[in-house]
């Protein structure tokens, strides 16, 4: 079963449940957990699905982007992402540690990268606009400006994410 840390965890559905009452059980079940502990993906993107519909897409998007840039000390001087280009062409094996145990058809994919494109094929399970917002995020992280962005569902598993800058 794939599991995610709690920091991550934690800090996408407290964002997401900022202020809102729709789901007080999410929410004492964030708060009662612990950052380095490990938690159900299956009940993460459950959770994350089940506010994100209640949302706008454009508050849902900006959630992503925040999360990332929120934690951009510890990607650069804790991971060493210290660079768009190291941190984009590590993507999938960046995911792959955050989220232990995940099916085949779960992990991202990077189908492209050369200077200034990339093609990702991202999981489905999380939102569509949670996916832009963290991909964006990362781009303003490094005050890089993206030209084109697009997103959208190739399969049951994945969107196909292309982004030019």
């Amino acid at each position: 079963m794939a599991k995610l840390k709690g920091v991550f965890m934690k800090s996408t559905i407290n964002s997401l449940l900022s202020g809102k009452t729709l789901f007080p059980e999410y929410k004492k079940i964030v708060d009662e957990m612990k950052d380095d502990d490990w938690y159900s993906w299956d009940l993460y993107t459950k959770m994350l699905n089940d506010i994100s519909g209640k949302l706008s897409p454009i508050v849902v998007k900006k959630v992503g982007k925040s999360i990332i840039l929120a934690g951009k000390n510890v990607f650069i001087n804790e991971q060493g992402y210290d660079s768009l280009e190291k941190l984009l062409k590590a993507y999938p094996q960046m995911h792959e540690k955050t989220i232990v145990g995940l099916h085949e058809n779960e992990k991202l994919k990077l189908i492209k990268y050369e200077e200034g494109h990339m093609i990702l094929h991202h999981t489905t399970r999380q939102p569509k606009d949670f996916n832009e917002g963290v991909i964006l995020g990362y781009f303003e992280m490094f005050n890089k400006r993206v030209r084109t962005f697009s997103i959208k569902q190739i399969n049951e598993h994945y969107y196909e994410i292309d982004v030019t800058w």
